[in-house]
């Protein structure tokens, strides 16, 4: 695991792809961490509101399919940072998954497909 400050050296195509996304919806990057290339990344973001700026934990996986457990385990490294979670994903969710999220396991989660 390694810090990066600023724009990413190698060209992570999936960190391209998360970034471009982020400028669409204007969410401001704090910071950036690289868990696994071209695969996990993890983020520090902002999040403007009507009632001003919130501050996430960003979780963006790049995979066929998310499960529960990495929906889990997301949710559980933003609780410990005491920071509300944004799930990014690429593809789909798995049923389970699917289940968790309407049965309102997660509260401040926002699960969204990265289009």
């Amino acid at each position: 695991k390694e810090k990066l400050p600023g724009p990413v050296k190698t060209a992570d195509k999936f960190l391209l792809v998360v970034e471009r996304f982020f400028g669409k919806l204007k969410i401001n990057v704090e910071e950036k961490e690289l868990i696994r290339k071209d695969a996990e990344i993890d983020f520090i973001v902002r999040i403007s509101s009507v009632v001003g700026e919130t501050t996430y934990f960003c979780k963006a996986r790049k995979k066929k399919k998310c499960d529960e457990k990495e929906l889990s385990a997301a949710y559980m490294q933003a609780q410990i940072k005491k920071l509300p979670l944004l799930f990014l994903y690429t593809n789909e969710l798995s049923p389970k998954a699917h289940e968790m999220l309407e049965s309102d396991v997660f509260k401040n989660a926002l699960i969204k497909k990265i289009e």
